[in-house]
C-alpha cells in the first residue's frame, strides 16, 4: 500500500546482492542445490525461502503523462514479483534476462511507489545451477523509461554479404532490418520511419499501425565495399531510426553495427571467408567484493586485459550477460559464444 509506512527499513544499494550486505548467507557449490531438499524435486521449493522487499518513492513529472512508461528489470535473483501504487503488476522468473513491464496503467502524475518483491529461490531456481556463488538480490540495473504512445518497440538488423574482397577486409551486400512499431493509443496511427547516418540509403518507410497494435517494417539496405568487423579489426559504423507522425520527429534511436560474414564449411569456422583460431575464456558475473554485480567499467577493464592477452573470444558461462556486454564485445573485437541460462548442474 501506498501508505505502507517503511520509515523503519534499511536501506540498500541497488544493484547489490544481499548476502554482501549482512543479510543472509553466501553459498558455493557447483552441480548441487544450496536448498532442501538437496535432490532436486522441482517444482518444490523450501518452505523457508528468504524473502527481500525493495520500496522506493519516485516522482512521475507531468509531461510523461502523453507517453508509455516501462520499468526495466535488469536482472533480480530468483523470483521477482512488481508492484505500483499496492496493485500487482507481474511476476518474472530468470535472474540473468531483463524483464521489462509497461506501467503506464499504473503510474499517476507526482509520487507513485513502486515495490518490487524477491524471493531466494523460484522454480527458476532449478534452471538456475550453476558452478558459483548462490546469491540473491538485484544484480543488474532498474531504471524507468518514457517513449511516445507510439514507439519503436524493438529492431533486429541482419547482414548479408554476398561479395568478399580478396583479402577478406571488404564486402558488399545488403542489411536486412526489421523495425517494430508499437501504438499504446486508442485510435490507429500513420507513421513514418527514417534511417540516417551509414544506413541512409534505406531511405523511408510509410506504416499504419492499428489502435493497441504492433506493425514490422521491413527494410533491405545494400552496402558495397564496406570494411567488414573481425576480432582483428572491430570497425563500427552509426546508424538510427527515427519516427516521426505529421512530420514532426518523435523519437531517434541510434546505435552501432557492421557487417560480416560468418559460416562453417565442413569442420571450419570460417569469418570474412578466413579461417579463425578461438582463443577463448569462459566469464562469470562475479567480484570479490560485489558478488553477481558487475560495472561497466570492470567489464571493460577485463576485456581489454584480455585483448591484451591475445584472447578473441568469451563463452558466457552459463547465461546471457547485460546489454552493454556485447556492445564493448564488438567495440574491442571479440567473438561471443552465449548460452540460455538453463545449465541445470543439479538436474
Amino acid at each position: 500500500s501506498p501508505l505502507f509506512n517503511s520509515s523503519g527499513w534499511d536501506k540498500i544499494q541497488v544493484p547489490a546482492n544481499w548476502e554482501l550486505n549482512g543479510y543472509g548467507t553466501a553459498i558455493y557449490t557447483n552441480h548441487g542445490y544450496e536448498f532442501k531438499p538437496y535432490k532436486p524435486q522441482p517444482p518444490h521449493l523450501p518452505e523457508k525461502n528468504p524473502v527481500g522487499v525493495y520500496r522506493k518513492i519516485v516522482n512521475i513529472p507531468d509531461n510523461w503523462g502523453e507517453r508509455v512508461v516501462y520499468l526495466n528489470i535488469g536482472g533480480a535473483k530468483s523470483g521477482c514479483y512488481v508492484y505500483v501504487n499496492g496493485e500487482q503488476v507481474g511476476y518474472n522468473e530468470d535472474s540473468k534476462n531483463t524483464a521489462e513491464y509497461d506501467l503506464t496503467p499504473y503510474l499517476k502524475t507526482g509520487e507513485n511507489v513502486i515495490a518490487l518483491k524477491i524471493y531466494r529461490w523460484s522454480t527458476g531456481s532449478y534452471l538456475e545451477c550453476q558452478d558459483f556463488w548462490r546469491l540473491s538480490g538485484i544484480e543488474r540495473d532498474v531504471y524507468l523509461f518514457a517513449q511516445p504512445k507510439v514507439h519503436i518497440f524493438d529492431y533486429t538488423i541482419t547482414p548479408i554479404v554476398e561479395e568478399l574482397s580478396s583479402d577478406g577486409l571488404t564486402g558488399s551486400g545488403y542489411f536486412e532490418l526489421d523495425v517494430v512499431v508499437k501504438n499504446s493509443t486508442n485510435t490507429n496511427a500513420s507513421v513514418e520511419l527514417t534511417l540516417g547516418e551509414a544506413l541512409n540509403e534505406g531511405g523511408k518507410g510509410e506504416l499504419s499501425v492499428a489502435a493497441g497494435g504492433t506493425h514490422v517494417q521491413s527494410f533491405k539496405v545494400p552496402f558495397k565495399g564496406w570494411k567488414l568487423w573481425s576480432a582483428e579489426n572491430p570497425v563500427l559504423y552509426n546508424g538510427s531510426i527515427a519516427i516521426s507522425n505529421g512530420g514532426e520527429e518523435s523519437e531517434k534511436i541510434a546505435f552501432r553495427f557492421a557487417p560480416r560474414k560468418v559460416e562453417i564449411v565442413g569442420n571450419q569456422l570460417l569469418v570474412n571467408g578466413k579461417a579463425i583460431k578461438i582463443k577463448g575464456v569462459n566469464i562469470h558475473e562475479h567480484n570479490q567484493h560485489t558478488g553477481h554485480v558487475i560495472s561497466r567499467e570492470q567489464t571493460e577493464s577485463d576485456i581489454k586485459l584480455m585483448k591484451a592477452n591475445n584472447f578473441n573470444a568469451i563463452r558466457c558461462s552459463h547465461y546471457p550477460q547485460p546489454a552493454y556486454f556485447y556492445e564493448l564485445c564488438d567495440e574491442y573485437g571479440i567473438y561471443v559464444c552465449d548460452e540460455a541460462n538453463i545449465e541445470s548442474h543439479g538436474m
